[in-house]
C-alpha cells in the first residue's frame, strides 16, 4: 500500500468513527493541558476544537499565565516595558525551523514509531515541520 493509499484509508476510517477519534483527541488535549498548567503556571484558559475538512481535529486556545505582563497596555508601553514583554515571552515561545528548505518527510511523521524519532536531529525536525506545519492561507484580523 502506498503512502497516499494509506492516507486515504486512514481518512476514511477517521470519518467512519468520529466518536473514537474525538475521544482520543480529547484525552490527549486533557493530558497536554495538565502538562501546560504545570510548566507555564496557567491561571485560566479557553479553547475550542475545530475539525478540518478531512476530519482531523485541532485546537484554538488562549491561556492566562500568572504574573504575565498585561498585553492590553502594550500600545502605551515604554521601551523598557517592551523589553520586559520581550524577555517574558521569549522564554515561552519559539518558532524555529532549522532547515526551511528541507523537503517534507516522505513518510507522515505520525506513522513513525517512537524509536524512529530523534528530537535533536535538525533534518528530521525540519522534515516534520515542512510536512505538517504548512499553511496555505494566512489571515490576520484584529477586532
Amino acid at each position: 500500500m502506498t503512502e497516499r493509499e494509506l492516507g486515504r484509508l486512514m481518512q476514511k476510517k477517521l470519518n467512519q468513527n468520529p466518536p473514537i477519534a474525538d475521544l482520543y483527541f480529547s484525552n490527549r488535549m486533557k493530558l497536554f493541558m495538565k502538562i501546560l498548567k504545570q510548566k507555564l503556571n496557567i491561571v485560566d484558559f479557553w479553547f475550542r476544537y475545530e475539525y478540518q475538512y478531512r476530519g482531523s481535529p485541532h485546537v484554538h486556545m488562549i491561556i492566562w499565565i500568572a504574573n504575565a505582563p498585561d498585553v492590553r497596555l502594550l500600545d502605551s508601553a515604554t521601551f523598557d516595558q517592551i523589553q520586559h514583554y520581550i524577555q517574558f515571552y521569549d522564554n515561552l515561545v519559539s518558532a524555529i525551523n532549522p532547515l526551511p528548505s528541507q523537503p517534507p518527510a516522505e513518510k507522515h511523521p505520525s506513522r513513525l514509531k517512537r524509536t524512529e524519532v530523534t528530537l535533536d536531529n535538525p533534518v528530521q525536525l525540519a522534515e516534520l515541520l515542512n510536512r505538517v506545519n504548512h499553511h496555505t492561507k494566512i489571515q490576520h484580523t484584529i477586532d
